[in-house]
């Protein structure tokens, strides 16, 4: 536990990822360890996995997993928005 704090405070999260997924397979599924998991994927650029996470809780998600959601959901629709229409270029 305490290597996915120290990966994680280092914001070297490809490392903390398979450190928690390690924690997950030998305590089991609690809430806590998926919610840092889907974390960690939100925070690595892998909003696909997070979401994926978040769902393997189930009714199990807190406030916490709530708002992680609507941060991930809020950031996509946001960089779609933003993202240049198809076949055209960003020069003049």
């Amino acid at each position: 536990r305490t290597l996915a704090d120290s990966y994680g405070m280092g914001a070297e999260y490809a490392k903390a990822i398979p450190v928690v997924q390690e924690i997950l397979a030998i305590e089991g599924a609690g809430s806590e360890y998926r919610l840092r998991l889907a974390r960690l994927y939100a925070w690595s650029g892998k909003p696909d996995s997070a979401l994926a996470e978040l769902r393997h809780m189930g009714d199990r998600g807190c406030v916490a997993a709530i708002a992680l959601e609507c941060k991930i959901r809020t950031a996509g629709r946001r960089a779609a928005a933003e993202a240049p229409p198809h076949g055209r270029t960003g020069g003049a």
